[in-house]
């Protein structure tokens, strides 16, 4: 069975959604800058667990299901919540799967405004090793 029979064969349904985002929660793969090997590890790492789990039986195929799973919940989630804000008389009722999206998204937004911690120490790498790069063709006149 090829990939895209594998990826059609799974039907997302919501008893799905709550274990994906737990593993998105704790595996973190946003502390990683987008299109790395170490956040690709990640999402792999999360769909080998995902396809050890009863839920899925080994059908998930590549990491992208899972990868392209969650922000169309983001989506959805932001606007159940934009709803729920314009309806003043109804108070929002959050399930256990919405407050692991609202702390997802918040984990998301921060590495965002952090830019990553690998990205960090990437810039740092980079200054250093233009620091030296001027010092030697200092040294060198």
């Amino acid at each position: 069975m090829d990939f895209v029979s594998k990826h059609i064969d799974m039907e997302w349904k919501q008893e799905c959604d709550l274990p994906v985002l737990q593993e998105i929660a704790v595996s973190e793969p946003f502390r990683f800058k987008t299109s790395t090997r170490e956040r690709g590890k990640v999402w792999e790492e999360i769909t080998k667990r995902l396809n050890e789990n009863k839920v899925f039986r080994n059908r998930l195929g590549s990491k992208r299901a899972v990868r392209d799973r969650y922000p169309l919940l983001a989506k959805k989630y932001k606007q159940k919540m934009t709803e729920e804000a314009k309806d003043d008389r109804r108070s929002p009722e959050l399930t256990e799967t919405d407050k692991l999206l609202e702390q997802i998204i918040k984990m998301l937004e921060e590495s965002d405004s952090e830019g990553g911690e690998i990205s960090q120490q990437v810039k740092l790498n980079k200054e250093n090793e233009r620091k030296k790069a001027e010092e030697m063709r200092y040294h060198s006149m």
